[in-house]
């Protein structure tokens, strides 16, 4: 920065300049904030849970014929009886859904979901509704407990369940499975090695249900 000045005492009129520093301009704004160290935050570790194991049934399926089939449950334990008759609803639903995946999953049947329904009726004369914990000694001294169901189906499909399933295949795939179920109330593997199913009888033709009383799944 330059100043001029003026000189009054001499006889000439003089000027001269100073020269004055300049003064430190302000220091430039301070950097914006960094960036943040981290990303956002990962997305949930898990996704939603997986679809149930079975397939959605249709909302309504009439049958118009069935198979009567009779299932032995052998060897079972204690603690299978007291789960048995503790809630024999709950139990007969989870055993008809084993039944029903044996049968398609059989190599030489082919089967969906839809085209079926096994339903247990009884379980050593006793319906499911008056099975409860008073008969857990009862069930406990039989050495097969027998169970009775009906499969539901149409003609066509009764007939190729009869002539393609495999017996041998079926019980060990259906012991397998009740082994596997049995497991969250028992105390060891080894003991469930026990438990044994197997087919006693089934009908040789399929049954007519009567028109007015065709079975319906819902």
């Amino acid at each position: 920065f330059r100043m001029y000045a003026a000189d009054t005492d001499s006889d000439s009129l003089q000027l001269y300049y100073i020269d004055l520093p300049r003064s430190q301009t302000a220091s430039p704004t301070a950097s914006t904030t960094s960036p943040t160290t981290s990303p956002t935050a990962a997305p949930s570790v898990s996704p939603s849970s997986s679809p149930t194991a079975s397939p959605t049934l249709p909302p309504t399926i009439s049958y118009d014929f069935y198979l009567a089939a009779e299932y032995g449950l052998s060897q079972l334990l204690p603690d299978n009886i007291e789960l048995l008759t503790t809630d024999a609803l709950t139990f007969s639903q989870d055993f008809e859904r084993i039944l029903e995946t044996a049968y398609v999953d059989q190599k030489l049947v082919t089967l969906e979901f839809k085209d079926f329904w096994v339903k247990i009726e009884e379980i050593m004369e006793y319906s499911i509704d008056d099975i409860d914990v008073s008969l857990r000694t009862e069930f406990s001294n039989e050495e097969i407990l027998k169970v009775e169901s009906n499969i539901f189906c149409s003609e066509i499909v009764c007939k190729h369940i009869i002539s393609r399933y495999d017996q041998l295949e079926f019980q060990e795939y259906v012991t397998e499975r009740l082994r596997q179920h049995f497991a969250a109330s028992t105390a060891t593997q080894q003991q469930l090695e026990t438990v044994q199913f197997s087919l006693l009888s089934m009908s040789d033709e399929p049954v007519s249900v009567n028109t007015n009383t065709a079975e319906e799944r819902t």
